[in-house]
Formats: C-alpha cells, structure tokens, sequence
C-alpha cells in the first residue's frame, strides 16, 4: 500500500488524470482532498452521479482543470464534465451525450472512419486516440490521420510516441505541396526556428518555418530571451508544408537541416 500511495502521490504532484475509483479507498481519498487540486466529491454523491449518467465508475476521472474537474473516458470516447451537480447533469444533457458520442465512436471505428473519430475528439484528447487506432489504420492512410491529429493537438512532436513518429514521417505520399514552396537554384529552402527556454533542442527539431516572423513570433512568445535560427532543407527532404494556421510550417527529420546559424 505505501508504495501505491507514493505513486498516487506522484500523479498528484503532476496533476494526472485519477480515477475517481480511488477515493473507495479512505487513506487516498484524504490524500487527494488534502492535495487541494482536485474537485473531490462524496462517496455518496459519486455513486449517485454513476447511476444517474448509466457509466462504470472505473470510467470517471478527477482533473485538476478547475472549468472540467470531472473527465469520461471509455476506449475512445472523452467528455469534459464541468459540475456534478444533479440540475447541472439534466440541463446539458451529460448521460445523452456520452452515450451518442460512444455510440458514434463505435460505429466509426467499425467503419474504419478514424477521420471522423479525430475531427470529434477534444484537443485534450486526441494525441491518445492516435495511438490507440495507428495500427488499425490502413498504412497509405497513417499520414493523413497524423497530419489531421498534429493540427488539431496542443502538443509538440515530443508528445508522439518515437517509434509511431519515425515510421509515419517516411508515409507522407503527396508531394504537391513542393509547388507552394520556392528553392533556390540549387534545390535548398531557407527555413527558420524559434525557440523558448522550454522548446525542444535543434536535435529534435521536427517543425521549422519559411516565415521569419513566425519565428521570431515563437522564440518572444513566452520568453524574452528565446532565440531564432536560420537553416537550410533540400526540397526533397522536406517531409510536409502545412500553412492551415499561417504560419508556413516546414516538416523535416532534423538531421537533414543544414548550416544552421543562430541569427
């Protein structure tokens, strides 16, 4: 029990998703109450809310997000749940939407729809669909859904698993964004990345921009002090251009950036 207890601890300390089966157990429940991050409700309120919403109670999470301190996750379906509260429950219709949304989920899984299935998840979310369906998608089809999950997610590429993240690089089969890009006469692009205190080091650097602006947009967002760098990427080993957010983003494997200078 105490080495579960450290490790209760340690999700608290890092504010992780918990399931609200924990709070059976007395010693944990005052644990996290006494953490003060998480919403923690009665025992008695929380079976009450499972009968009500009709769902397992393995299936509820606590988050320490004060606008949904409550999360349903089951297989691929999330839903943020902002109150407990019984009126709270009824007027926004919580049991009707888990339900239509598992449902759905289901149902576009059996079809092998994984667009659909990204398009709807929550951005929270999204990055754990992928990798949950990777493998059950068709390989000519891996890159696209990649692409739909990396624009859609709030998280960089160190969020991907690496070995998912090496194979759907290679998957990308639509080179017809190399007409929006101009190199010079001898086949390279200049391309430019910021970087904050907390970005990732040029060794990992997947996402790169021809917009200087953007750039430096990205090395100030955050901090003062961040810094700007000037590469160089032959048009062929440019793995993508996505400018869905204008912000003209170059996708490379960061080894094929060369003479890079810090500006």
């Amino acid at each position: 029990m105490q080495d579960a207890l450290f490790l209760i601890k340690d999700y608290i300390r890092r504010g992780t998703l918990l399931p609200s089966v924990l709070l059976n157990n007395k010693e944990v429940y005052q644990l996290i109450k006494d953490s003060g991050k998480y919403q923690v409700p009665s025992l008695q309120e929380l079976k009450k809310v499972v009968k009500k919403l009709e769902i397992e109670e393995d299936d509820l999470y606590l988050s320490v997000n004060p606008f949904s301190p409550f999360v349903y996750i089951h297989q691929l379906t999330y839903v943020d749940i902002q109150n407990l509260n019984e009126s709270f429950l009824d007027m926004y219709q919580v049991k009707k939407t888990i339900h239509s949304l598992r449902e759905d989920m289901e149902k576009f899984r059996d079809e092998g729809d994984y667009e659909s299935i990204i398009h709807i998840t929550s951005n929270k979310y999204v990055l754990n669909i992928f990798h949950e369906v990777y493998n059950e998608v068709e390989l000519e089809k891996r890159y696209s859904l990649f692409r739909e999950t990396y624009t859609q997610m709030e998280y960089g590429f160190e969020a991907f698993q690496p070995d998912i993240l090496e194979e759907v690089l290679t998957l990308n089969m639509d080179t017809s964004f190399k007409e929006q890009l101009k190199p010079d006469n001898k086949g390279y692009i200049t391309i430019y990345r910021g970087e904050g205190s907390k970005s990732r080091g040029l060794e990992e650097a997947y996402s790169w921009t021809i917009n200087q602006k953007i750039a430096h947009f990205f090395a100030k967002r955050f901090d003062k002090e961040g810094k700007v760098y000037q590469g160089k990427v032959h048009i062929n080993d440019v793995i993508d251009y996505i400018d869905d957010r204008n912000e003209g983003e170059i996708l490379v494997i960061p080894t094929n950036v060369k003479e890079i200078i810090k500006l």
